[in-house]
């Protein structure tokens, strides 16, 4: 989870400024192609509707050349067979900002029966990741380092 698709610097959820909450997804070509994580993206909500705020607009991020035509040429294969106009944006990747460890894994964090049904691997790995990424923790008062996990975010 984290921030892109704007100019401001250092974006957080308090001052997100003219970015846009999104997720980066790593994934194996092998296992599962662009074209069909397209499909995956533009069918999980109305493409077609705008966002209230530039934060929670339907946007998808590239990082070549070869992702930019894939992705335009999905955006107007859904036009095409809805007849109308998708809201959503088709841009480069500049940036992505990490966002803050509470706003990591939210749902997750957030439901007792998903925290004890499929627990992390281990506490808190996402401040761990940050660390190693070089983004400093901590990132509000709600961040904790491994071993500072409240019982009740399990």
């Amino acid at each position: 989870m984290g921030y892109a698709g704007g100019k401001s610097p250092s974006p957080t959820y308090r001052s997100i400024g003219d970015h846009t909450e999104c997720l980066q997804v790593d994934f194996d070509p092998e296992t599962v192609s662009y074209e069909e994580l397209l499909d995956l993206a533009l069918t999980s909500h109305d493409p077609t509707r705008a966002a209230f705020k530039r934060q929670y607009a339907s946007l998808v991020l590239t990082h070549d050349g070869g992702q930019l035509s894939t992705a335009q040429a999905a955006v107007e294969r859904f036009e095409a067979v809805l007849g109308r106009k998708l809201a959503t944006r088709v841009e480069r990747l500049e940036h992505f900002y990490l966002a803050e460890a509470y706003h990591q894994k939210y749902v997750w964090q957030h439901d007792s029966y998903l925290a004890k049904t499929f627990p992390l691997v281990d506490d808190y790995s996402l401040w761990a990741v940050a660390t190693a990424m070089g983004v400093e923790p901590p990132y509000c008062s709600a961040a904790k380092k491994p071993g500072e996990i409240s019982q009740n975010a399990r």
